[in-house]
């Protein structure tokens, strides 16, 4: 038996989600968690339940280390996950999917997305370039301020 490393753990879970983008799967966070406890299952004896609730709590942050690079970036979309055609857009994105107020990330093909979800992005996008506008004002008012400096 190889012991498995959080690498390994980490590839595993990419995997799981490059696999479902090429059939165009939608793959809430808790399907790709569950799937990866499931191939791991061979826990037996009187502390079963408790193991099992372990792996559980560390795929799923595992799971969650994974989903962030679909979270997308202002600066730089990785190669993996750029579209094809574009230098910023990408393949799938992380999406809160559910119902109700019960929702969960999800990722989700482009193709897949609704209207109301890529302008929600859109946004989300524009918000952080306001953001780090702000950002960049108030470092140059420091900047003035301490050094005293006119431009």
């Amino acid at each position: 038996m190889t012991s498995l490393k959080q690498s390994d753990l980490l590839h595993e879970v990419q995997e799981i989600i490059e696999l479902g983008l090429k059939s165009g799967q939608v793959m809430p966070a808790a399907v790709i968690t569950q799937s990866i406890v499931n191939d791991h299952d061979e826990i037996v004896g009187a502390d079963r339940d408790f193991y099992l609730l372990c792996a559980y709590h560390h795929v799923r942050n595992s799971v969650r280390a994974v989903l962030r690079d679909y979270r997308g970036s202002a600066e730089h979309t990785p190669a993996q996950l750029k579209l094809d055609g574009y230098e910023y857009l990408q393949k799938a994105y992380l999406i809160e999917r559910g119902l109700g107020q019960e929702t969960e990330p999800t990722v989700v093909p482009i193709t897949q997305c609704t209207d109301a979800e890529l302008a929600l992005k859109a946004r989300e996008y524009r918000a952080m370039a306001d953001g780090c506008n702000h950002h960049a004002d108030e470092l140059d008012r420091y900047r003035q301020q301490r050094f005293k400096n006119p431009n």
